[in-house]
């Protein structure tokens, strides 16, 4: 990578989850661009019951070493929302650009790498919204030569962007639902991502809360993109229970690429089937869900087996 690129400032979000903000900061360690980049942590105040796990994140996060300078904000009260955009706008604003990330994500030791070349390449393009290290299994190969692809779906598993595009502002619409409905865009929607209509009415009556889903339906509306890999520099590793919005599952443990991914696309072809492909791994049917329940109870069952010998 050229030495003389501005790198992006690393933005994470943390509660109580120690053991999972202890790997994912030593997966970013691994990364040789890690000792050169500014990480900004936000850690939200505890619940009633939760204050040692917070405390003891909060001693970890003023000893964390390995960047090039760290900046904490533990905030007085809890408030989840105010934690999550005040770990957006601030670091956008001080820099322009940045990495988001979640302390569950686990990355690739190419990971910063790739990030900060992407956001190079594609910061003058005004089709591209968005960059991220994450994509699903689902053999995209076979669609593109190239070692990303253009998706309409957000993934903030990992994304990284810049203060000059909308980010901020399509995820601070409260009423994506009604700005749907009145430019007559349901169809359009639903061709890319059947449940996204009903997450977005759910958003206008105030009672979810996703600015991923947000910036989908705004990708979709604008046609806009997302740059993601063929081959994922991410693992998310929060459903184990622990986090607040993901169930138990071993659905995505998949094997994190190592390898050096170029993040250009010399042919800005969108693909509709991946990201229906993309949407049935995330949204499946109840057969395959029943099918993937089976699965995980054979394995649990060669485990209990493997372990009375």
């Amino acid at each position: 990578m050229n030495s003389k690129l501005p790198l992006a400032p690393i933005s994470i979000t943390v509660y109580d989850r120690l053991d999972h903000l202890e790997q994912c900061l030593r997966s970013l360690t691994l990364n040789e661009l890690a000792i050169d980049t500014e990480l900004y942590i936000f850690s939200d105040a505890a619940k009633a019951g939760d204050e040692e796990k917070v405390n003891l994140v909060r001693d970890f996060c003023k000893k964390i070493d390995g960047f090039r300078e760290v900046h904490l904000t533990f905030q007085s009260d809890n408030d989840y929302k105010k934690n999550m955009s005040d770990a957006r706008v601030i670091p956008l604003r001080d820099h322009g650009r940045m990495i988001r990330m979640e302390d569950d994500n686990i990355v690739s030791p190419s990971f910063l790498t790739y990030m900060n070349e992407a956001l190079e390449y594609y910061e003058d393009n005004p089709l591209v919204l968005a960059v991220s290290g994450y994509s699903p299994p689902i053999y995209q190969e076979k669609y593109t030569k190239y070692d990303v692809y253009l998706s309409k779906i957000f993934s903030a598993w990992t994304y990284a962007t810049w203060s000059h595009k909308n980010v901020l502002g399509f995820c601070q619409v409260s009423a994506p639902h009604r700005d749907m409905t009145v430019n007559k865009l349901q169809d359009k929607v639903q061709s890319i991502h059947p449940s996204l209509c009903k997450s977005l009415k759910m958003i206008d009556a105030g009672i979810h809360y996703a600015p991923d889903q947000i910036l989908t339906y705004f990708l979709i509306k604008h046609d806009y993109y997302q740059i993601k890999p063929v081959k994922s520099l991410v693992r998310n590793n929060g459903h184990d229970g622990s986090g607040i919005n993901c169930g138990v599952s071993t659905h995505f443990d998949q094997p994190i690429n190592a390898q050096i991914t170029d993040p250009r696309l010399l042919e800005m072809e969108y693909v509709a089937d991946i990201d229906m492909n993309q949407y049935k791994f995330f949204y499946p049917s109840f057969l395959v869900k029943v099918q993937r329940r089976v699965i995980s109870l054979i394995r649990k069952l060669i485990m209990f087996k493997s372990n009375l010998f």
